[in-house]
């Protein structure tokens, strides 16, 4: 996909295997075309650490973003329409990093996600 839309190389970051974000985040963009993803971690991930994201209809994610968020068809064409305009506009980024992060960064905390684990596996115990 990326040879067919001709990309300048300092807009990806291309990895062959997983690999966690574990510092303030540096890039653009946090990009998941996946067709087959769960949740979405590694974009949440990603979000945790000040990225903007663009993912796809495909991930479960997806449902819990703001309206107008990067959430895209897995599709080329869609794909690279948002590469070529979009994701070229710094203030676009700004903003959508901001906004995705106010949004996911309180339905999904990690303390509140732990402690309902939590509750729920001793009620379970209790029953």
């Amino acid at each position: 996909m990326i040879s067919t839309i001709e990309l300048l190389p300092t807009y990806l970051l291309m990895t062959g295997k997983p690999t966690r974000i574990t510092e303030p985040c540096n890039w653009s963009w946090f990009l998941l075309p996946s067709e087959h993803e769960n949740f979405g971690i590694a974009a949440m991930e990603a979000v945790k650490y000040g990225c903007a994201i663009a993912i796809s209809d495909q991930v479960y994610l997806a449902d819990e973003m703001p309206e107008g968020s990067e959430i895209l068809p897995v599709r080329i064409d869609a794909w690279s329409k948002f590469m070529r305009e979009r994701m070229q506009d710094d203030i676009w980024q700004k903003q959508q990093a901001r906004k995705v992060a106010e949004v996911l960064l309180r339905k999904f905390d990690h303390n509140e996600v732990a402690q309902n684990w939590i509750d729920t596996i001793e009620a379970t115990i209790r029953c």
